[in-house]
């Protein structure tokens, strides 16, 4: 009896490994999903909403006009592989099923949220005139900061796979009323540019 024992406490690692193996989460039955390494995520496309914070939180505007002390921009960045590039899922082995088999746990997913395609360089760049010192075409990064729920604080831009929406409030309002239009731009590590526009927006005084 004691060396069965010893033989069945040898043989547990080798039946993990087994069931390891045969494990399959696939809903077609197929092979078991490769892990791929953690890696960045891509980034593909930039989108701008022009917000509106007058309020308690910051909404997309829906008309063509907005108060120049509440303007602000939403950033969403699509990333089209997310899916498949930072969510992997993850077999869990069993030896123990319902009909004494060996079965896996597919309900358990290793699901990476991780930073997303390293951004080089960020710029918000203003089409029109603000002031005496950022005329048309300036980069106005430095107006910006990003809203946090309720706290704004410096511009973070380290994206990640949960959290790929962006609000800038704008701190310094233009000097005077009129159409005005930004731009976003983000340089990637791969060399790629993004490059996005927001709608045109009358901005007007109180």
């Amino acid at each position: 009896m004691k060396l069965n024992k010893v033989l069945v406490l040898f043989a547990l690692p080798f039946i993990a490994q087994i069931t390891m193996a045969v494990c399959c989460c696939d809903d077609d039955g197929g092979a078991p999903p490769t892990l791929e390494p953690l890696s960045l995520c891509p980034i593909d496309s930039v989108v701008l909403y022009v917000l509106n914070n007058a309020g308690n939180e910051p909404v997309v505007l829906d008309s063509d006009s907005l108060n120049k002390a509440a303007f602000g921009i939403r950033m969403d960045l699509i990333s089209n592989n997310v899916a498949s590039h930072c969510h992997h899922r993850k077999p869990m082995p069993s030896v123990f099923s319902s009909a004494f088999a060996l079965a896996c746990d597919c309900n358990d997913y290793n699901n990476f949220s991780g930073p997303l395609a390293e951004v080089l360089d960020f710029q918000i760049t203003s089409l029109n005139h603000i002031n005496s010192k950022y005329p048309a075409n300036s980069v106005v990064t430095d107006l910006f900061r990003e809203r946090k729920g309720d706290a704004v604080g410096a511009i973070n831009t380290t994206f990640f796979s949960t959290s790929t929406s962006k609000d800038y409030i704008l701190m310094q309002a233009p000097d005077s009323s009129g159409i005005y239009q930004f731009a976003i731009s983000l340089t990637l590590a791969n060399a790629s540019i993004l490059k996005a526009t927001t709608e045109k927006v009358y901005l007007y005084e109180n």
